[in-house]
């Protein structure tokens, strides 16, 4: 999406959160184990079939490096063991960054989980499922992809990925903790044939190609701003908001509502499901053991109806 996001928001400010490449495998891991999907990371990147987890983790993972590589004034960049360890100092810099005001406590998203757009956000399914457990920002995933990963995961990610994008990331202490972890010594570059394998399976899967080593695009000063900031004093009045657009925003807000209602029903009724399937093994089990002890059915009607005699309280 990056070609098409400098054409299309071309002055835009752009935020580059960074992390431990291994804590975002992990992260990975653990959500997908949650959701009941599974993740299996070593057999997703040598899948012959496209499997986007591994496309996101490698491919994506090195053209966002790429995208941010060179500075520019309307990108920013952020380290996500520094948000959580400083959450209020970082976000004020990154208001600073965009422009805007930094409000109090904006930092403790739990306090705002009421509010429609945060209901909208939480029933639409994206994003961290544990999210809504905390309310601001914590620092206990910071080092959990020692506990999630095992060593073999460990060494086959790094050796896809390369040491330099953990050094040019700021994650080379990380990187030495894996190398002392496996025993390995990691190669400068990633993973050729990996790293080709995915890129060829991405572009047959969805006919979608982009350049490689592209970077984030200047900003076209043609219209008398500089880098997306507005230094012309003669532009001081509010644009007109075009109703067409306004309108087309409304509606592309109700779409996302209405795919968050729809996202709620499915996972509801895969849940019903679910729990439908583990009634029907209990009673299967039961029905086992009753056909093991001797009198079994007549025990268990006699104790129903001693419990009910009982009140229920049996």
């Amino acid at each position: 999406m990056l070609e098409w996001l400098d054409r299309l928001f071309p002055q835009s400010k752009r935020i580059h959160l960074q992390r431990n490449p291994l804590a975002v495998a992990a992260s990975y891991k653990k959500v997908n184990r949650h959701t009941g999907e599974g993740f299996e990371l070593i057999r997703s990147l040598k899948s012959p079939n496209l499997n986007m987890k591994a496309v996101d983790l490698t491919l994506g993972m090195l053209r966002l490096n790429d995208y941010f590589a060179d500075k520019h004034t309307n990108a920013y960049e952020v380290q996500y063991e520094q948000l959580v360890s400083n959450p209020r100092d970082e976000m004020e810099k990154l208001c600073g960054f965009l422009g805007i005001g930094y409000e109090e406590g904006i930092e403790q998203y739990g306090r705002f989980a009421d509010s429609t757009k945060s209901n909208m956000f939480y029933s639409m399914g994206v994003g961290d499922p544990f999210l809504s457990s905390h309310q601001e920002a914590h620092k206990d995933s910071v080092n959990n992809w020692k506990n999630i990963l095992d060593p073999q995961e460990v060494e086959f990610y790094c050796r896809v990925m390369g040491a330099d994008l953990f050094h040019r990331m700021g994650y080379s202490v990380q990187l030495e903790e894996a190398e002392q972890w496996t025993g390995v010594r990691y190669e400068a570059g990633p993973d050729e044939e990996v790293i080709a394998k995915l890129d060829r399976q991405f572009s047959e899967a969805t006919g979608c190609s982009w350049q490689h080593g592209y970077r984030m695009q200047p900003v076209d000063v043609a219209d008398g701003t500089q880098d997306g900031n507005n230094n012309n004093p003669g532009t001081s009045e509010p644009e007109a908001i075009d109703p067409t657009l306004a309108a087309l925003a409304t509606i592309r807000q109700l779409e996302a509502a209405l795919r968050a209602a729809d996202n709620r029903l499915e996972r509801g009724y895969n849940e019903r499901e679910r729990l439908k399937a583990q009634l029907a093994s209990a009673h299967s089990k039961i029905q086992r053991i009753k056909s093991l002890i001797p009198f079994g059915n007549q025990l268990s009607a006699w104790a129903s109806q001693r419990k009910i005699l009982r009140g229920g309280k049996s």
